[in-house]
């Protein structure tokens, strides 16, 4: 058995959606001058590798804190989202899709906004049909920064299932193959979205 992590640190260098403010990482205590160490965290709940509920884009959406814990695991297939395009196909079972475009190893620099692989409104209509608990991508987001009508988002939160965006490290889990799969967001109530630590266990 092995155990993947499949999140990207929460620092002062990591890649945020345009217009997004910037995270705040304080070290509010720390040795010697106080007999202990506390940081303070202010950030947007679509920070780093995060989770988006239903209703961060749907107006009567379910919140995070809405779902039975059970929605965040399950067992997941990772498919290259090239090979996925052309073929359509996820094995018998899958509750979880994870979508590899490669482009987490742009991550931190400003290529990482730009031009990375979304799925076509062709794929979007397929898993519409497929009843998943969730998608997740090793990208900023569904849809191009550069969307306005957010098609990919509206239509697959629209079904009640769950996104994970910023996704890292992915060509480490087999190709086309199940696994068990957590990734559990901050108990936050009215959640619109969570930073999330994403395992694999194969």
């Amino acid at each position: 058995m092995k155990t993947f992590d499949l999140s990207h640190f929460l620092d002062d260098h990591m890649s945020l959606f345009p217009g997004s403010e910037s995270p705040g990482f304080i070290r509010r205590s720390d040795f010697p001058s106080q007999p202990y160490r506390e940081m303070h965290l202010s950030m947007s709940t679509h920070s780093g590798t995060h989770m988006d509920a239903p209703a961060h884009m749907i107006e009567n959406g379910k919140f995070l804190d809405e779902f039975e814990v059970s929605q965040f695991m399950g067992k997941a297939v990772k498919i290259n989202i090239v090979r996925f395009e052309k073929e359509k196909w996820l094995p018998e079972g899958t509750e979880f899709l994870i979508l590899e475009t490669g482009w987490s190893k742009h991550w931190g620099t400003t290529a990482y906004l730009d031009d990375f692989p979304c799925l076509s409104k062709e794929s979007v209509k397929f898993l519409k049909t497929k009843n998943l608990k969730g998608i997740g991508v090793d990208a900023i987001s569904f849809d191009p920064v550069e969307s306005t009508n957010y098609y990919n988002h509206y239509q697959l939160l629209g079904t009640g299932m769950i996104f994970l965006e910023n996704l890292s490290d992915l060509s480490m889990l087999p190709d086309g193959e199940l696994f068990d799969f957590f990734c559990f967001p901050l108990k936050i109530r009215k959640a619109d979205g969570s930073p999330v630590r994403v395992i694999a266990i194969i």
